[in-house]
């Protein structure tokens, strides 16, 4: 609805405002005053409400568009003109564009002159009234400033409301950048969470209208609104796949081969539509084809040789499968460089394993910051002895370890290399691999691995506080450690937490406790496990002494290796402990303990006793030969001594002397000596006074 007002004036006062076709206003309360007083609102009791309210009322329509015309002297003619302008509204001979581009010249005019509180009035005079959407961002930008330059939360509340009032009206009227730019504000505040609570559905919408601003609906727009749909809200984990999935499918259908590879990667896992393994298999071969516009998506060549290789969408094709790896590793994808290395590594696509192949691909892929990449390059430096063309190897494992480690949480569900570089780290520390021994950071590491979960690191981590390793001894806190990796079923931990329990521990049912993960362990076959489950039956330590179960557990432990087990048995064979005494049988054993790798230092001295023993009693000896057939030889057949010295020193010397000349001589002084090289003093004290028989 269109008004005409007319206003007429003299030197001294208002006398007539007259609204055509409706009536005359009642100025009598400011027709005395001067030309800005009839805008204002006035303190009396006369009601005056100022001339555009009083206008609005008469006619009762405030959405109306006044049209003035002014009958007045010059000067006051220009007043009024003025005092319009404020209102968004001019003389009628002014046009509004002309009004418009006054305000918006002020502004500028004050804003380059540094008086902002000018600029601010200028520029939502425009925005107010002339709707102009480069003033209503420029508010915009007033009030969400205003907000960083207090701390009083109300006033910070107040002022984005009207910085988002202002935006909106900015970016509604879709008008170059300032509603771009007043779209993109929007976004960002709803987005933040900062001065007002965040609404990532709210910042989404205005993300989808910046980007469509921006893009004139470009694939490369649609894709990123796709984007913002699929990753969500990070806070809050809240996402829509199916809205990123409708963005996807527009960009895809323009050919986009990014787009065609995640709208596959939907149907591939059913999000935002109902899982279809073929269609993403059909998708993933349009974005790895290319076409005019595209070219082949690396990320979907990569999809689709595991595709081929695990028979998803399609049946299973190890060649298709190792071509489309290639393919994709060719064209610099650090992930599919990664698993062609893997390929060659394990023998994968039927493939023959390829160590130095699987390396240099690894190696590729590391180049480019991938970490799984780093942790299986320099795994094989320090497992599969890759030499470098250049460098020390174990520093530069060491190096990769270090950089994988720290991305060790990038590692997916089921993948060991995060887990495994993190361990690793560790032990290069304990060890000095590549780097100087640090118990300390080896600790550090391995309790990262440890309160990740890894039942490895835990282990190790138990050793370390077991130990005082990089610590203070601490059994509790070992223990606590071997538990929590023993429950995960390590069969170490199990092992070594029963041992813990056994030597260490000083809680009453220590004896208990050590059974029963001794036990678990030992029904395994870990045969350290079985020969201290035999001990605990055989001293009785919180079990009834048993023999017989303790003649079972050491007999499997010897079965798998256990020397102490070995030397053991012997023992019961000698004693008749849980089997008949069997002399024979026993020296077997203390010979199979002591003629081993690692020997036992009480078989070897069990054996070299037994030849000293009875070299001065006159009895029989069990030599070496005597040993494996259980032969007992008279000492006269070793050693003929003449009548007339028998019983004397001379005696004793001269039988010495004889019998360490001897093969049964020999082989004592071969266990005295193997005996003192495993530290026994009583070996090294026997070794000192035969040879004073030499």
């Amino acid at each position: 609805m269109n008004v005409r007002i007319k206003v007429f004036a003299n030197e001294n006062q208002l006398t007539q405002v007259q609204v055509v076709n409706v009536g005359d206003l009642d100025i009598a309360s400011v027709q005395n005053k001067m030309v800005v007083e009839w805008f204002h609102p006035s303190n009396g009791r006369d009601g005056w409400e100022g001339l555009i309210q009083e206008v609005k009322n008469l006619i009762n329509d405030e959405e109306a568009e006044l049209c003035f015309e002014f009958e007045g002297p010059k000067e006051q003619e220009k007043e009024f003109q003025n005092q319009l302008r404020m209102y968004g509204l001019s003389i009628e001979e002014e046009s509004k564009e002309e009004n418009e581009e006054y305000h918006m010249r002020e502004a500028q005019k004050a804003e380059h002159r540094g008086l902002i509180n000018e600029a601010f009035k200028e520029y939502k005079m425009a925005a107010d009234y002339n709707n102009n959407p480069d003033a209503q961002c420029w508010i915009g930008h007033y009030y969400n400033d205003l907000c960083n330059e207090t701390e009083n939360e109300e006033k910070q509340q107040e002022y984005i409301r009207y910085a988002i009032d202002y935006f909106e009206k900015a970016a509604e009227q879709k008008k170059g950048y300032c509603s771009f730019d007043a779209m993109f504000q929007l976004h960002i505040i709803w987005f933040s969470d900062e001065y007002i609570k965040a609404d990532w559905r709210e910042a989404g919408k205005w993300f989808e209208r910046k980007e469509e601003c921006r893009g004139y609906s470009s694939a490369e727009a649609l894709l990123c609104i796709g984007d913002y749909w699929y990753d969500g809200d990070y806070d809050s984990d809240e996402k829509d796949f199916e809205r990123a999935v409708d963005w996807y499918q527009k960009a895809a259908d323009k050919g986009m081969t990014e787009a065609q590879y995640k709208l596959g990667q939907c149907y591939f896992n059913g999000e935002g539509v109902k899982e279809d393994k073929e269609k993403a298999f059909r998708l993933y071969i349009k974005a790895s084809e290319g076409n005019k516009d595209y070219e082949g998506y690396p990320k979907a060549q990569n999809k689709l040789a595991i595709c081929y290789m695990y028979g998803y969408g399609t049946s299973k094709d190890d060649q298709k499968g190792l071509k489309w790896f290639q393919t994709a590793a060719e064209n610099g994808y650090a992930a599919a460089q990664c698993n062609l290395g893997e390929t060659y590594r394990t023998g994968g696509l039927g493939l023959e394993i390829d160590e130095n192949k699987a390396f240099k691909w690894y190696q590729k892929a590391a180049d480019q910051g991938y970490a799984k990449a780093k942790f299986w390059e320099a795994f094989l430096i320090v497992n599969k002895d890759i030499e470098l063309e250049e460098g020390n190897s174990a520093q530069k494992a060491f190096s990769l370890f270090q950089e994988a480690a720290a991305q060790a949480e990038q590692a997916a569900e089921g993948e060991i290399w995060g887990e495994g570089a993190v361990w690793w780290l560790a032990w290069s520390y304990q060890n000095g691999i590549g780097t100087e021994e640090n118990d300390d950071l080896a600790r550090e590491w391995y309790e990262k691995g440890a309160t990740a979960g890894s039942a490895r690191s835990q282990y190790r981590v138990a050793i370390m506080y077991e130990n005082g390793w990089g610590c203070d001894r601490n059994i509790d806190t070992a223990i606590e450690w071997y538990t929590k990796s023993a429950e995960q079923d390590n069969l170490s931990a199990q092992k070594d937490l029963g041992k813990c329990y056994l030597h260490h521990s000083t809680e009453e049912d220590h004896y208990e406790k050590a059974f029963v993960w001794l036990q678990k362990a030992a029904e395994r076959e870990d045969q350290e496990a079985q020969y201290w489950l035999a001990k605990i039956y055989y001293h009785g330590w919180g079990q009834e002494e048993d023999d017989h179960k303790a003649m079972k557990w050491f007999e499997l432990a010897s079965q798998n290796g256990s020397v102490d087990a070995k030397y053991m048995l012997g023992v019961m064979f000698e004693k008749g402990y849980g089997t008949d005494v069997n002399i024979n049988k026993a020296y077997e054993w203390y010979k199979e303990a002591a003629d081993c790798e690692s020997p036992n230092q009480d078989a070897c001295l069990k054996i070299a006793d037994n030849y000293y023993e009875q070299i001065d009693s006159g009895r029989g000896i069990k030599t070496a030969g005597a040993v494996a057939v259980a032969a007992l030889i008279p000492i006269t057949n070793l050693v003929t001594i003449p009548m007339g010295i028998i019983g004397s020193k001379v005696s004793k010397h001269i039988k010495f002397q004889k019998f360490l000349e001897s093969d049964a001589g020999k082989d004592m002084m071969k266990y005295y000596e193997k005996a003192a090289e495993l530290g026994s003093a009583k070996a090294k004290e026997k070794i000192e006074e035969l040879k004073g028989y030499m």
